[in-house]
């Protein structure tokens, strides 16, 4: 199409061309491109890193299972394998694409490496025991338990750690590919430097108060995922100068290499990797609390637009809110009163302090740090928006004097529960993206939301959109990479009890998924209608229920015998109903009341299903 002229329209700032197939789609010409406001902001930085070889795809993973290279029985085996698997299936991945290089045209090199690489295993069967007996020990290392420096006992499917007393000159134990789930018994160990738990299904650290003199530990491919299991180690295990955690849960946590060297001070090698200087100094120097010095190099003295594009005047504020602090005295306080706006992204921060004095800040950023709790807001009543995007948040709280809050950004944390914001009577846009959340339970007295995010957690029952139907502003809902949305009845669904939804999930709510969803869902009776009606969902101690004057279509199964073992009366008065199939197995059930319907036949077959056959034909009332 032709461009626009600017000249033509003096009086407008931007102009529409509207598409001749559909109305509602426009093509817009904005003559001043600083008002133009993205819907969507992409933030990103390059964060270099050490090369490391690809993970195989899945279907890699299949081709072993086909195979029988990998063999899990059942879910629970299949995940208990992943951690003891991933070290070989990566190295089994990488000879595949060597094979697959040497065919296209290797060396001799090449050729004798893959023939050696295709040959089957020559593997010794090596005898097992479950428990660690003395006689095993014996038969590994000798009688005289008080002479044995180091003992291997690697892969014997050994569960548990036991009779150890004798070894108190033990220095070396390789208890690596076996079954142990937990660290027990190695109390008498005291001299013990090296410690090999590798490959088992270990889920904490304990039982390691006695180990003061290890200085090797390797835990790799286990099963730890707690954080608060390092803190031991620097409690107990202070001399450790070689720890190998690689592929476990707790390997996953945000800055996980910074945080492991800032408590053990004295490693060299973590995770197969040497521990640099530059390395050390840079987890050490991390500042783990916000200081009036760093608020300072990065407030601003009034709110920044979020546009993409700022106009010149907006792009030279930094400078002059920088040089607005700088030209205050030392000694001089009254610079707090002016911050409107702090960003302290990317920072390392562990803890949210020293903000008492912003009395006056709207915008808070502190993503992509590793901040554990929202605290220290309580004097911040003027705060408008408040972003705290990957971080390590596992609760919302402390939020209750926020009342001029509009934004709440709290996607990329370990949330579980929506909680802790019912006194936040301004709010209009929540972020929780990416969490661990099961529920929407906790949003159904946050009345003023417009736009609720939350995208790629676990909710998997599609009841839940229950939880927010009473928020009347809602118009964007965004549920995508839940487990919910494989439900093919999801989006019609969400449409029909979210009556004012203009976006699901990214895409508009058209006026034909509207009527669809009107189609299928209404006066359609559901399970939740029910419990409103009641007060409760013990449908087991109901003798009367009365759902009269609903314009209800279809009872779809919602009264029948298994549910309503003891209803009595039902009154389904003026209503819409045109077929009783839906009500089963009522063998109680005494009157039954269907005034002001559509049904144009009591069949001898439907009036039997109604009533069950075991307590007499119910009572009919019907004009």
């Amino acid at each position: 199409s032709p461009l626009i002229d600017k000249g033509q329209y003096p009086k407008h700032d931007s102009v529409y061309r509207v598409k001749n197939s559909d109305a509602k789609q426009r093509t817009w010409f904005v003559f001043d491109h600083c008002l133009v406001l993205p819907e969507y902001l992409v933030e990103f930085e390059y964060v270099m890193k050490h090369t490391v070889a690809p993970d195989p795809p899945m279907s890699f993973m299949t081709e072993l299972v086909e195979k029988g290279v990998l063999q899990p029985q059942n879910e629970t085996e299949a995940n208990d394998m992943g951690p003891l698997a991933r070290a070989l299936v990566k190295f089994l991945y990488q000879c595949d694409q060597k094979a697959l290089a040497s065919k296209s045209g290797g060396g001799p090199h090449d050729e004798a490496t893959m023939r050696i690489l295709g040959a089957p295993p020559i593997v010794e069967m090596q005898g097992s025991a479950a428990e660690m007996s003395l006689d095993v020990i014996a038969l590994h290392s000798g009688p005289d338990l008080s002479a044995i420096k180091y003992l291997n006992l690697h892969s014997n499917c050994i569960r548990r750690i036991e009779n150890l007393p004798g070894l108190y000159n033990l220095e070396t134990l390789i208890l690596s590919f076996n079954e142990l789930v937990k660290i027990e018994n190695i109390d008498s160990l005291t001299a013990l430097s090296t410690l090999d738990l590798s490959f088992n299904m270990v889920r904490r650290f304990e039982n390691i108060k006695t180990l003061s003199t290890l200085t090797t530990l390797a835990m790799n491919s286990n099963l730890l995922h707690r954080t608060e299991d390092l803190s031991m180690l620097r409690k107990y295990v202070p001399h450790l100068h070689s720890l190998n955690l690689a592929n476990n849960p707790v390997c996953e946590m945000k800055s996980y290499r910074h945080y492991v060297l800032r408590r053990l001070l004295k490693l060299e090698y973590l995770d197969g990797r040497r521990v640099s200087e530059s390395e050390q100094m840079a987890a050490m120097s991390n500042t783990s609390s916000i200081k009036a010095a760093m608020i300072k190099e990065n407030a601003f003295v009034q709110r920044r637009s979020n546009w993409s594009l700022l106009p010149a005047n907006l792009r030279r504020q930094q400078l002059s809110d920088k040089a607005t602090f700088a030209s205050e005295d030392d000694d001089d306080e009254s610079w707090w009163d002016k911050v409107q706006d702090l960003e302290l992204n990317h920072r390392h921060l562990r803890k949210l302090s020293n903000l008492e004095r912003l009395v006056n800040l709207k915008v808070l950023s502190v993503c992509d740090n590793e901040i554990l709790a929202i605290q220290g807001l309580e004097q911040c009543v003027q705060l408008e928006e408040l972003l705290m995007e990957e971080n390590r948040v596992s609760k919302i709280e402390n939020l209750g004097a926020l009342l001029h809050l509009k934004k709440l950004d709290l996607g990329k944390n370990k949330i579980q529960h929506i909680e802790g914001l019912e006194l936040l009577s301004s709010l209009v846009q929540l972020s929780l993206e990416d969490n661990e959340i099961e529920s929407l339970s906790g949003l159904a007295k946050v009345s003023t939301l417009l736009e609720l995010y939350l995208g790629n957690n676990k909710v998997s029952d599609m009841r839940e959109v229950q939880q927010v139907r009473t928020m009347p502003k809602l118009i964007i809902l965004d549920l995508s990479g839940n487990p919910v949305c494989m439900r093919a009845e999801y989006r019609l669904y969400s449409i029909f009890h979210l009556k004012k939804l203009k976006v699901l999930d990214g895409l508009g709510v058209e006026s034909s998924e509207q009527a669809a969803a009107n189609d299928r869902y209404s006066g359609r009776l559901t399970e939740e209608f029910v419990i409103e009606k009641l007060g409760h969902k013990f449908f087991e101690h109901v003798s009367e229920l009365d759902l009269s004057s609903n314009k209800i279509r279809d009872t779809a199964d919602c009264i029948n015998g298994d549910v309503f073992g003891n209803l009595r009366v039902l009154n389904l008065d003026n209503n819409m109903i045109s077929d009783l199939s839906g009500l089963t197995g009522l063998s109680v059930l005494a009157v039954l009341r269907l005034n002001h319907n559509r049904i144009e036949s009591l069949g001898p077959e439907k009036s039997s299903r109604a009533g069950g056959g075991g307590g007499g034909n119910p009572q009919f009332v019907s004009n």
